[in-house]
């Protein structure tokens, strides 16, 4: 696939998902260099393929108090923050998903509404109502 990318005349990075927290820590890093407002910068795609591959950028449900937490974001607040913050950087992410179940699963109720263009193709009923 790197190939591809490189004969079209795109940079491409392709990352495993071990690496991915560090990864998306970076761009959220350069979200916030960007700001609200950036001009004339390169945009950033940002693609994963498929979300479930990526556990650690899963939402976490559970309330960290522990003092001895890691430092820095985890994978799933960093993914937040690019669906949140991303666009007006013009960092974009494209999540493909197999199903609702996943997407729930992965992201938070305002990570789901942060993703502004949906494209979904056949599902079932159920999840075609949730949805």
């Amino acid at each position: 696939m790197e190939v591809w990318f490189e004969d079209a005349g795109i940079k491409a990075q392709v990352v495993k998902p071990r690496e991915a927290v560090q990864q998306m820590g970076e761009l959220v890093q350069i979200v916030k260099e960007r700001g609200d407002e950036a001009e004339n910068v390169d945009p950033i795609v940002v693609v994963v393929d498929p979300l479930d591959r990526f556990r650690d950028l899963r939402n976490e449900d559970s309330f960290e108090f522990s003092l001895d937490a890691p430092a820095g974001l985890s994978g799933g607040q960093a993914l937040r923050e690019l669906l949140k913050d991303g666009p007006p950087a013009h960092v974009y992410c494209l999540l493909v998903c197999g199903g609702l179940e996943t997407m729930s699963r992965w992201l938070s109720r305002q990570s789901q509404h942060d993703c502004e263009l949906r494209i979904v193709g056949r599902m079932n009923a159920s999840d075609s109502s949730m949805l």
